[in-house]
């Protein structure tokens, strides 16, 4: 699913942080690539409640990073959506957090790949040695940079072929199955 990711992507989710266990050092995604050298990422948060999302790589764990501290609120205890995007193609290279539909930080400067992608795991680092402690819903990848327009207006609708970027979708893991251990 990730071989069209490179320049551009948006990864969405509906997380609910256990306020009992968070914040925490833990991942919400990580995907690596087969040097085993990060290429996406995202803590939500970290044990020091900032929210990490690190994409791209440019070797030797050098990779692009956006980071924000968050309110407790919005990382444990309720639902809430986060969107990450970069597109390393915009201006200088864009990097953006959204929370609930709603732009919370961006940066430029931020040009690195991200193409190369061979492991990829949600709700824990790639070695399983960091997990997540919350719910997880309706995780996306898209090989875009979404709108904002487009992440506010779609964050709570289930994805279908009217959704302006399908063609971008890359890997959708709405999670209704209801039982056992794999993602539908």
């Amino acid at each position: 699913a990730f071989a069209e990711i490179d320049q551009a992507v948006t990864i969405s989710l509906w997380v609910y942080g256990d306020p009992a266990m968070q914040p925490q050092n833990n991942y919400v995604f990580e995907g690596r690539d087969a040097q085993n050298q990060r290429v996406l990422n995202s803590h939500l948060p970290w044990g020091n409640s900032n929210v990490y999302w690190d994409a791209g790589n440019g070797g030797s764990c050098a990779y692009d990073r956006l980071q924000i501290p968050a309110d407790f609120e919005q990382y444990a205890g309720q639902w809430n959506h986060w969107a990450f995007t970069k597109d390393a193609n915009e201006g200088s290279g864009s990097m953006r957090i959204y929370l609930n539909g709603e732009q919370l930080e961006r940066a430029w400067g931020k040009t690195r790949s991200m193409a190369g992608i061979t492991q990829f795991k949600i709700g824990s680092n790639t070695t399983n040695t960091a997990h997540y402690d919350g719910l997880i819903d309706e995780f996306r990848v898209w090989d875009k940079a979404l709108k904002e327009a487009t992440i506010k207006e779609w964050m709570n609708q289930s994805i279908t072929p009217t959704h302006p970027d399908y063609d971008h979708l890359v890997a959708y893991f709405p999670f209704n199955e209801g039982e056992g251990n794999s993602a539908k």
